[in-house]
Parts: C-alpha cells; structure tokens; sequence
C-alpha cells in the first residue's frame, strides 16, 4: 500500500515538472527573483565541481553536466589546495529590471563568468583582485554588479582557488543596488564619524606630548592611529590607494590588533606608573611587550615568505586571547579603584577586552558570527575612557601645579628678600673684586708690553748680529775658498781646510740658534723652488769630505734608479736637515762609514715621494734616550756632551723643519753600532724632468764667456767672484754701488746680473727697479739678489718681486755655479 502511495506521488510530481515552463534539472540550480528584497540563495541551488588538476578552463567546465557537480551544502570541507567551479542560475520572474550587487562569500580571488541572451563576460571578484579589474572597488566580500532585465536569466560559473590558504567560503545572496548604496553610506558614514574621532583623539595626545614631554600621551596616539589603519584596512578604504595592483601586500595589515596590543602595555606602564605603584606587573608588561614583538615581527615574516594569512592570523589571535586575559587579570588584581584615572582605564580595558576574546575566538572556531562593528565600537569606547583617564590625570597634575605654585610663591617672597641681602653682599664684593681685576689687567698689559718690547728687542738684536756676525764670517769663508783656488802648498792646504771647516763650523752654529729662534717665532715659512737633487747631495758630500777624510771615514751616498733629478721644493732647508743630521752622524762616528741614500717611493700626478736616509756606525744611542734627543739642548748623556760638545739644538730644528714638511724622523739605533735616521718628503714635479740613474750625479759646467755683471758694495765678495768667474770662463764686470750698476746697464747688455740687496744709497731693491724700468739693454735681463738673510725674512718687502731670484750668502760655490747655468740656460754637461 505504501510502496503504491509514493508511485502516485512521484508520477504526479514529474508530471507537474514536466509541464513547468523549466526542465527539472534547471530547476536544481536556479533561483527566481520574484521582488526587490535581499534574496539568499540556498546551498541546495549552489551547485560546486572540484577541480583536482587545477588546470581545467572556462570552455572545458561550462559543458560538463550535472553528474560532475554536487550541492554546496553537501561539502563539509574544502580543501585549501583545489579549484573549486560553482555554478548558479539567477532568473528575474519580477515585473520590472533587477539592478543587483550579488556576493558570492569571502575569498581571495575568484573569476566569475556571466552568460545572459548568449553573450558571456568574465569579472574578476575578491581581496586579492587589483583594483581596476574589481566590479565593485571597495571591500573584502566577494561581490559584483549584474543587472537583469523582466524575463531575464543569467547563468553564473565561479572560479576560485585559495590564495592566502583560506578554505574557500561560498554565501551566496542579492540585494538590490540602491539598497546597497544606502548601507554603505551609513557604513562610510559611522566609519568617518569613528575615523575623525580617532584622529582628534590621536593629533590631541601629540600636541600634548609636544607640550608638556610625556610620553603616555605619544603611546596614547599611536594607540589611536594603530586602531584606526586597521579599521580602515577592514572595510576597504585602503585598497584604491596603497597597493592598488597588487592588494596582497596589504595582508600584514591584519596583524595591526598585535601591534595595537604592544602600544596599549606601553600606554598602560606610563598611565598606571606601574614601574612604582606595581613593580611586578611592570616586569610581566615588559616581557609582553617583548613576546607580542617577537611574535609580530616572526609572523609578519611568515606571512610576508608563505602567503598563509590563515594560519598566521590564528596564531595573531592566539596572542590576542592570552593578551586579553592577562589584562583582565591584571584589572581584577586591582582591589581597590581608589583613583578616577584607574577607574576609567579599568572600564576601558574590560570593555574591549571581552569584545577582542569573542572575536578572536569567532575567528579560531569559525564561529560566521560577524561582529567587527561591535568591535569598533568597543575601541571607539575603549579609546574615548582613555582619553577621560588622561583628562583626569591632567586635571590632577594641573592641582598638583597650583598647590606647588602656591608654595613656590611664598618660596619666592622669602627668596627675594634673601636675595637682597646676598645682591647686596655680592655687589661689595663684586666692587672689590672689580678693582682687583683692574689693577691685575693693568699690570698684566704693562707686562705684556715689556714683553712684548723684549721680544722685538730680542728679534731686532738677532736680526742686526745675524747680519753683523755672518758679513765678516762671510769674508772669512770666501777667502778661505780663494786661498784654496789659488794655494798650491800642500801643507799650507791642511791650514786652509782647518780654516774652511771652522768657518763654516761656525756659521752653522749661528745658523743653528738663529733658525731655532724663528722656528720658535713661527717666522719660517718653506719655500717652493726647482732645484737638483743630484747637486744637493753632492754639495752635502763635498762639504763634509774633509772632516770625514780626517777621521778616515768612508762617505757613501745613494740614488736609487729613476729617481727625478728636477723637483720643486725648499733646498735651503731640505740641505739644513741633511746638514744636522750629517754632522751628528760624523761627530758620534770614529770608524766605519756614513751611508746616505734617496729611495723614490712612488709618482702620482705632479708628486713624488722620497725617503730619506743617513745611516752611521757610530756609537749608537740608548733605547730609552732615542725619544729625549729631539728635545732642545738634549743629548743622549751629559757623558756626550763632555766628550763631543755641541748645543743639542741640531735634531730639534730637523724634527721642526720636518714638521713644516709635513712629516717626521724615525729613529732606529743599536749602542756600539750605529744609527739610522729615516724620513719621508714629499715634493712636486716640475713641467718636464728626467728619471736619472744614479751614476749621474757628478757634473761640471762652463758658462762659455757670459757677461755678468756683479753689484755689490763689499770690495772682498767682488773679488772672490772675479776669481770663481774666471775658473767658470764668465766674463766679470763689477759695479760698487746701484747708481754705477745702472751706468753699466745701459752701456752693455749683460746675460746676468747680480745684485747685492743691502748698499748705502740706493739698495738692491731700488736699483732693480731703475733697470727695469729705464735700463736701456738690461730691463728683462734676470737679476739674481744676494743677501745675508734668509729669503722668508724678505717676504713682506712689496719690492721682492722685481728680483728673479734670491742667493743666500755666504754662498756655495757650486750651489751659485748650479743657479747661474739654470738662469743662463748654457749647460754643457760632461761626465767625470
């Protein structure tokens, strides 16, 4: 009987079915639209095939038939790593146009296929959707447009595959257009309203922080902004702004409640002053706050490299739970609510506290309970208590001010009358400390003047003896040298060299206490001139050749290979360093030998550095005095002083004259076998210059009969030149006076002219200029000065540059012989 009821029933039902303007199979994945309210479309309509191979296409899924699709609400679990097709038919059986916002869940990206009157068109859906391939911009559910007109049908396939290990999340449902728009404006409304506030709340923590320097206000603010860019970030409003292409960037955006957390422990240790009022709480709030920027930190790394925004954000609202209940621990630790702040901070926190647990424990369990507006509500509330809180710390701290104000008031009044009587005190005391002042200033200037009186006196007097000492030890030299020129005595030739070395023993050691009294004044200044530096040490071998043929010591010296023999630099005082050092070379030295090399150390551009060395094997020095001989007047032992004499002045003027070159003297040395002092110069290059060996250092020049003329009121140093020229083959003329000079120079064209600077009457200066300026054969003849001072001591004369150059005397014979073939530019250079 029963069996015969359901064959009645099936056979009425297929009837009924079959004359329905629809098949039966339709009917299974269609849903009607019959008026304007919210439709929502059972899971029984919904049909869904999986895709296991994750490669079938629109043009393959579209003609499978219902044996490969089941219900949607069949499925109990989707699988995170399958493409899922789900197909719905929507038909519009109402009288008039259906213009419909359809939403189809909440997944990361999906592809939605439309077929209505036979035209198909695609629509990409989702958070993941950059932004000018969304129908609808904004917002995270899964929605689209579609309008249908009365009559119409419209056949829906969805693609979707997770993207950020989300289970796919199908809920279908239409609205009608312009209801949508109404809701989302009361959304964007509430969403503004909570925005602004948030961000008064957050501009006023600033302000506050700005003005009065604490810092609760500054975590206050960012607590507010934090809540706020995550709120914004949820509802969408970020997406056509940051990121636009590519919206899963945006992704660590959902950890912001983690970085709220950290900001609200911070806000919560300055609010509360937990560091003194609960000392052990402060240290749990610490390790929070350390743990939750670990954990953020980690899990943004974890999202940024896998994607899975699923598990990261159940491990984020793990973090949540435990947070929210160590806060509602902590709020239940308070016994006693005894202040107004502590009471609105107590209120805040279980207010959002129970609304963040329920949440987050939505999202672990997949409670589909949607209640993100209650949750901004609680923070809008939770936020507005805190601010309250502050207002009422303030309000405390402003009675707190007064009350100290008040006390520092009174405070003052007993102070002004103190200070009255110290004002008072202070101003005698002042009075007489003034005058005190005054009368130290006084004497103060008054001696400074006379120190200044003895300083010019000093200078001055070394000045005059300087010239007054070297004029006649000048005489003595240059005759020593005629007597050499012309003796041919033998023994009368060891007096003459003991008479030469004393002489000019003699001269360097007034050299040496006169450059050491303008090293001390900072009056030496080094000079840029080309020189060689194959006459250089030759003239410093030649100079101490016969003090070293005394004591029968050997003089070796060294150029190595491709060292330039033209450089630009101070001679002058390069030759004095040489001189202090191979004097106290030959003065420790009884045997052996004196070995002094140049070593080319490197080119680059227009310079080139040379080292230095002058190496003896004399009696050595201690190592724990190597230090103490640079000082003035020091030598290694008052022993040595005894024994070998000497001012100790020679290796403190080396050192200083090094440190004008910008470098320094080493020192290496062993007792009983000798000593090694090294340096470094750096020089510059002139235009053109030769990379000589070094077997080219001895040279010998003949002027070829150039007409010289000498002018200098000195009877004894125009003789002494007559006859060197005379060795040279130059023709001598000689003028006694600048007046009888410039006579000359307009009766002769002369190839060179030397001119003594200091002359009664008319000095060098003076006649150089008459010459170039009236001198009828000689005005750009090179005029060569001669002077008894040093060329820095010259320098502010307006008139120096009249002169060519400048000779020091008592001169060098062959340094003068090397400066009047480079001013001649008639070398004939033979090889000895």
């Amino acid at each position: 009987m029963l069996r015969a009821l359901l064959l009645i029933i099936l056979l009425v039902s297929g009837q009924s079915l079959i004359a329905a303007p629809d098949s039966t199979v339709n009917y299974w994945y269609q849903h009607r639209i019959y008026n304007n309210e919210t439709q929502y479309i059972p899971a029984a309509q919904v049909m869904v095939f999986r895709d296991d191979t994750n490669n079938l296409k629109f043009a393959q899924v579209k003609n499978f038939d219902l044996g490969y699709y089941i219900g949607l609400g069949e499925i109990d679990v989707f699988e995170k790593d399958k493409t899922y097709w789900v197909k719905l038919v929507l038909s519009n059986y109402s009288e008039q146009h259906q213009n419909l916002v359809v939403f189809t869940g909440n997944n990361a990206y999906s592809t939605v296929y439309i077929e209505k009157n036979g035209v198909l068109d695609s629509i990409k859906t989702g958070y993941f959707a950059p932004i000018k391939e969304r129908n609808i911009k904004n917002g995270y559910e899964s929605k689209f447009k579609l309008v249908l007109k009365e009559g119409e049908s419209a056949s829906l396939l969805v693609k979707t595959r997770s993207m950020d290990n989300y289970p796919p999340r199908f809920e279908f449902k239409t609205i009608q257009f312009e209801k949508w728009s109404q809701q989302e404006g009361k959304t964007a409304l509430l969403e503004g309203v909570f925005t602004g506030l948030l961000i008064i709340l957050a501009i006023l923590g600033i302000s506050l922080y700005l003005y009065l320097k604490r810092i609760v206000f500054l975590f206050y603010a960012f607590y507010a902004i934090s809540n706020n860019i995550y709120f914004l970030f949820f509802h969408g409003v970020l997406d056509p702004y940051i990121f636009p292409e590519n919206p899963e960037r945006l992704s660590l955006l959902w950890l912001l409640p983690n970085l709220s957390a950290i900001f609200y422990f911070y806000f919560a240790r300055h609010f509360l002053n937990t560091k003194e009022h609960y000392p052990k709480w402060d240290k749990y709030f610490k390790a929070f706050i350390v743990i939750m920027s670990v954990a953020l930190l980690g899990n943004a790394i974890y999202i940024s490299i896998t994607q899975d925004v699923y598990n990261g954000l159940i491990i984020h609202n793990l973090f949540i739970i435990a947070i929210s209940a160590s806060i509602l621990i902590f709020i239940l630790s308070l016994r006693r609510l005894n202040s107004g702040e502590l009471k609105y901070f107590a209120i805040a926190s279980i207010f959002l506290v129970a609304i963040a647990l329920f949440a987050s424990a939505q999202y672990i369990f997949n409670l589909n309970a949607n209640i993100i507006t209650y949750v901004q509500f609680a923070v809008g509330i939770e936020i507005i208590f805190f601010a309250l809180g502050l207002g009422h710390k303030m309000k405390k701290l402003v009675e707190n001010h007064a009350i100290t104000q008040e006390s520092l008031i009174i405070q003052l009044v007993e102070n002004e009358k103190l200070q009255e009587k110290t004002n008072t005190e202070l101003k005698e005391k002042v009075a007489e400390r003034t005058h005190q002042i005054n009368v130290q200033n006084i004497e103060l200037k008054k001696a400074r003047m006379e120190a200044e009186k003895a300083t010019k006196s000093k200078s001055d007097f070394l000045s005059v003896m300087s010239h007054e000492i070297r004029t006649p030890l000048n005489a003595i030299i240059s005759l020593s040298h005629l007597m050499d020129i012309d003796n041919e005595n033998e023994e009368t030739q060891e007096y003459i060299d003991a008479l030469k070395f004393s002489a000019e023993n003699l001269s360097s050691l007034i050299n040496d206490v006169l450059d050491y009294n303008k090293i001390e004044a900072g009056k030496i200044k080094l000079e840029s001139i080309d020189f060689s530096l194959i006459d250089l040490l030759k003239n410093i071998r030649d100079s101490f050749k016969f003090k070293a043929q005394s004591k029968d010591i050997t003089l070796d010296f060294h150029l190595s290979e491709n060292t330039p023999n033209r450089l630009i630099g101070d001679p002058t005082r390069l030759t004095q360093i040489f001189n202090n050092l191979m004097s106290n070379a030959l003065k420790f030295t009884e045997e052996g030998s004196i070995e002094v090399s140049a070593v080319l150390l490197g080119i680059e551009d227009d310079k080139v550095n040379i080292e230095f060395t002058v190496t003896d094997s004399g009696i050595g020095i201690p190592e724990d005095k190597i230090n103490e001989i640079f000082n003035d007047y020091e030598q290694a032992s008052s022993e040595t002083t005894r024994k070998y004499g000497g001012t100790g002045l020679g290796l403190s003027i080396t050192q200083k004259l090094l440190e004008l070159h910008k470098s320094k003297v080493s020192v290496s040395s062993k007792v009983g076998k000798g000593t090694s002092f090294k340096f470094v110069i750096e020089f510059k290059l002139p235009e053109t210059f030769d990379l000589l060996a070094s077997d080219k250092a001895n040279t010998i020049y003949d002027l070829k009969n150039a007409k010289i003329l000498v002018v200098d009121d000195n009877y004894m140093n125009r003789m002494v030149l007559n006859r060197l020229f005379q060795k040279w083959n130059a023709e001598f003329h000689e003028a006694p006076s600048g007046a009888k000079a410039f006579q000359k120079s307009n009766e002769i064209t002369f190839d060179l002219i030397l001119m003594d600077i200091h002359m009664d009457e008319m000095d060098g200066f003076e006649c150089t200029s008459l010459i170039r300026e009236k001198s009828a054969f000689n005005k750009e003849t090179n005029i060569i000065g001669m002077t008894a001072f040093a060329k820095n001591d010259l320098k502010d004369n307006p008139m120096q540059y009249v002169l060519t150059e400048f000779i020091s005397k008592p001169f060098d014979p062959k340094e003068l012989l090397n400066r009047l073939v480079h001013f001649l530019n008639k070398e004939t250079a033979t090889e000895i």
